[in-house]
C-alpha cells in the first residue's frame, strides 16, 4: 500500500456525530484526520499517516500485514460506456491504484459527500 495512495484518495466530509470535519481514505480506513474545516482534517490526516506509515511498513500496525492487503473484494462486472472506461484507468493510474479501489474510492466520496 503506497503512502501516497492513501493521501490522494484521502476524503474530507463534515460528521453530525463528531461535530467537525473528519479525513479518511478507503484504503486505510482505519486513520481518520479531524479539524474544524476540511483543509485542517486533511492537514490533520495527513499527519496522522506519516506518523503510522512506517510503523505499517515495517508490519508494526496491529490488524494490517506488510505489504498490500487483501482485499477481501467480490467479483464485479459492468456494463459502460467506453468513455466512463478508460476515465476509470485513468483515474486509477493518476491515484496509483487499482480499478477496483479506484471505484472503492468513488463510491466513497459519493456517500461521503452526500452526509
Amino acid at each position: 500500500m503506497k503512502k501516497e495512495s492513501i493521501r490522494k484518495t484521502a476524503v474530507a466530509f463534515w460528521s453530525e456525530e463528531d461535530e467537525c470535519f473528519v479525513a479518511m481514505s478507503p484504503l486505510f480506513p482505519r486513520t481518520a484526520g479531524m479539524g474544524d474545516t476540511e483543509e485542517s482534517a486533511l492537514k490533520h490526516f495527513e499527519q496522522m499517516l506519516d506518523g503510522i506509515y512506517e510503523d505499517l511498513r515495517t508490519d508494526n500496525v496491529a490488524g494490517y500485514s506488510k505489504g498490500r492487503p487483501s482485499k477481501g473484494g467480490v467479483e464485479f462486472h459492468s456494463q459502460v460506456r467506453a468513455d466512463t472506461k478508460l476515465g476509470l484507468v485513468d483515474l486509477a493510474k493518476k491515484l496509483d491504484v487499482s480499478q477496483g479501489e479506484a471505484v472503492d474510492y468513488l463510491l466513497f466520496f459519493h456517500e461521503k459527500k452526500q452526509q
